[in-house]
């Protein structure tokens, strides 16, 4: 059992996994992918370097769309891949069908992975990851958001969802102070001295 109470008999003992839950292909350039990049090759590289029997090892692992130009053994990380329609489209049934499909998707590699955390730093995956939290099973797993946007840029149903979803987290990361301020201020989180 790991401290989350989550059995996990795919790891190696003394390490832990993060899942990063992702809408879009690591390899298309965009800033959440790139932060997701080096989150994960930052874990590979502090591993690599500290050899200290008692730290423990993350072991990061990307779940995202099929990748459009690499392969996943590109990557010093895991990547598992999904099926997805083209998450851009106008259109609210297609739209509709690729959530659909990404909370489908989510749930399976979830439950297959038995991570110790998931990190979520898109709001769509965050807005998915929280309807796949309402399936059997899946609401015992932690996680923590990363927003790199600004508050007042979501929509109003956005931010209801979002601030659902947000009570049940681990907690919130803003790459600004301006953005966590906005956030605040909206009430969407609380302000907490850490």
């Amino acid at each position: 059992m790991s401290e989350t109470g989550v059995k996990n008999n795919n790891k190696p003992d003394g390490s832990r996994k993060v899942i990063y839950l992702m809408e879009y292909p690591i390899d298309l350039p965009g800033g959440g992918q790139m932060s997701t990049r080096t989150l994960c090759e930052g874990i590979i590289a502090g591993a690599e370097e500290i050899h200290d029997p008692k730290r423990t090892i993350w072991e990061p692992v990307v779940i995202c769309p099929a990748l459009l130009t690499h392969k996943a053994e590109d990557y010093p990380f895991r990547i598992l891949e999904y099926k997805a329609l083209e998450n851009r489209e106008d259109a609210l049934i297609p739209r509709l069908i690729n959530f659909a499909g990404r909370i489908r998707h989510f749930a399976r590699l979830i439950r297959q992975e038995k991570p110790d955390l998931i990190h979520v730093s898109m709001s769509e995956s965050l807005l998915t990851y929280g309807f796949s939290r309402l399936l059997p099973g899946l609401s015992k797993y932690p996680f923590i958001y990363t927003d790199r946007g600004l508050c007042y840029g979501y929509r109003r149903h956005t931010k209801l969802l979002m601030r659902a979803i947000l009570k049940k987290s681990e907690g919130m990361i803003c790459t600004t102070q301006y953005n966590k301020d906005l956030w605040v201020k909206e009430e969407m989180i609380r302000s907490e001295k850490r």
